[in-house]
């Protein structure tokens, strides 16, 4: 109840804010004075269409809305989902720390592959040893069950 009473006010503030403070819902004017033109498509039957995007990485909220406006054939958009892979605040804090592993099934592969739930931050040098350079920079890596196991990392 209390989320659907938090959309219905999200809505009513874009509607009169769109069509009131940015002159038909097209220019905003940032801190240095550029102009920004934006545009939303408000769906007749959900507004502006509110989402809480995830982490690609971790799955968890990230304290943000995604404001999706009118979809393709006028659908709801879900309520949690993944928009982007930039990492959530946590995740960064992680990857500032040591590289990131996430289990992910034997056979998956290709960039979102099923994860099985388990993942665990190492040491940027165990990472090297294992894995060579090529994880420096992503700062993460997907393991299948298998070569899980045999690295001898946590199931839970």
């Amino acid at each position: 109840m209390v989320y659907d009473e938090f959309l219905k006010r999200v809505k009513i503030f874009f509607n009169i804010y769109l069509t009131n403070r940015c002159n038909g819902g097209n220019v905003l004017e940032n801190k240095q004075r550029k102009v920004i033109v934006m545009s939303i498509r408000i769906s007749e039957k959900y507004g502006v269409n509110p989402m809480i995007p995830t982490c690609f990485y971790c799955g968890k909220e990230k304290n943000e809305i995604v404001l999706l406006g009118r979809l393709p054939n006028d659908k709801e958009a879900p309520k949690h989902g993944v928009i982007d892979r930039t990492p959530c605040a946590e995740c960064i804090e992680y990857m500032k720390k040591g590289i990131i592993l996430i289990s992910v099934r034997k056979g998956e592969s290709g960039d979102n592959p099923y994860r099985t739930g388990v993942w665990v931050v190492i040491k940027e040098e165990a990472a090297t040893r294992m894995f060579g350079d090529h994880l420096k920079e992503s700062r993460v890596a997907f393991v299948d069950d298998e070569t899980w196991e045999k690295l001898g990392l946590p199931k839970e």
